[in-house]
């Protein structure tokens, strides 16, 4: 047992060490993805049906307006299969079901919101592949909050975070990810991930609690950082 920066105690796990009995994975195939999200994008069509939508489109825009709506879903379906198939290359995937460990909360706008194009393939430190919202990527990236890379960059980075309610304004968050940045280990690197996202998805952790999780974690997949991330 050793302390980082901040003192939070952090525990190196040796190569020997073995799974959790009660680990198992949940990796999907890629037929499994797509299904799972041409069905998510059905029940949302028809959650829509339910209520008022289509009928207040009618009256402010024209039934004709709305039916052609109804009828571009079965082009929007043709779509989401298209670029899913594009995309997953790989038989089967780990998803974010497989980093349940981390105990964060996922990113509803990944998994909801055209999915096809939001969620993010990671490429594991053993070569295997995922299928992870932002939110589990981050931790496989060893990232907290995104560096802009040039000025434009970091306007486009204030904007999204002043829509999705960013971090600019919460000193914790900015100490966490300096110190995130500055940690020597990749144990202190995933220490300080998982904190910030606790922090930023209000979930209340100690950090007896976080050192747990780490400790579990490096054990299970996502315990090295990921090689890379591939957008769509």
């Amino acid at each position: 047992m050793r302390s980082n920066s901040v003192g939070a105690p952090i525990h190196r796990v040796g190569a020997a060490e073995r799974l959790p009995r009660a680990y198992q994975s949940k990796m999907k195939t890629r037929k499994q993805i797509i299904a799972e999200n041409l069905r998510l994008y059905k029940r949302q069509c028809e959650e829509r049906d339910k209520g008022d939508g289509y009928k207040l489109i009618a009256e402010e825009h024209g039934q004709e307006y709305a039916d052609k709506l109804l009828a571009g879903r079965e082009h929007d379906f043709l779509v989401i299969r298209a670029e899913l198939e594009k995309r997953l290359t790989e038989e089967a995937y780990l998803t974010c079901e497989d980093f349940d460990h981390f105990d964060i909360t996922c990113c509803d706008t990944c998994h909801t919101c055209y999915p096809h194009y939001e969620m993010w393939i990671v490429v594991l430190s053993d070569g295997r592949h995922a299928w992870v919202c932002h939110s589990i990527k981050a931790i496989l990236m060893r990232q907290t909050k995104s560096v802009p890379s040039a000025p434009d960059a970091e306007q486009s980075l204030r904007v999204l975070d002043e829509i999705f309610g960013g971090s600019e304004s919460d000193s914790v968050l900015n100490e966490l990810h300096a110190a995130g940045m500055a940690a020597n280990s990749d144990e202190e690197k995933l220490y300080y991930c998982i904190k910030y996202s606790h922090h930023k998805g209000n979930r209340k952790r100690g950090h007896k609690t976080v050192e747990t999780l780490v400790n579990r974690a490096l054990r299970l997949p996502g315990r090295g950082p990921a090689q890379r991330a591939i957008p769509a």
